[in-house]
């Protein structure tokens, strides 16, 4: 099953959806850079670039980054809009 699908049948029974967006939009318009900034501040070089890595993994766009592999969406009864989706209802 694919968004598209899980979108149709969500409709169908009347529940409001919010996304799909890619794993890295989701992540970075709930604020993983800045939250990764307020980690990494006063952290030895060593721990930053850990840190670094790890905003890559879970939302860089490229070859093994979940960033760009993985979506999100959001369906909600009553209808509420999410950040960070925009609404497509």
């Amino acid at each position: 099953m694919d968004f598209e699908d899980l979108g149709r049948i969500a409709r169908a029974t009347g529940v409001h959806i919010n996304g799909g967006l890619r794993q890295g939009e989701f992540l970075y318009g709930l604020g993983i850079a800045e939250r990764a900034a307020v980690l990494a501040k006063d952290k030895q070089p060593t721990e930053q670039r850990l840190i670094a890595a790890a905003v890559d993994r879970l939302a860089g766009e490229g070859a093994g980054k979940m960033g760009e592999l993985f979506k999100v969406i959001a369906v909600s009864s009553p209808a509420i809009n999410l950040m960070p989706f925009r609404p497509v209802d």
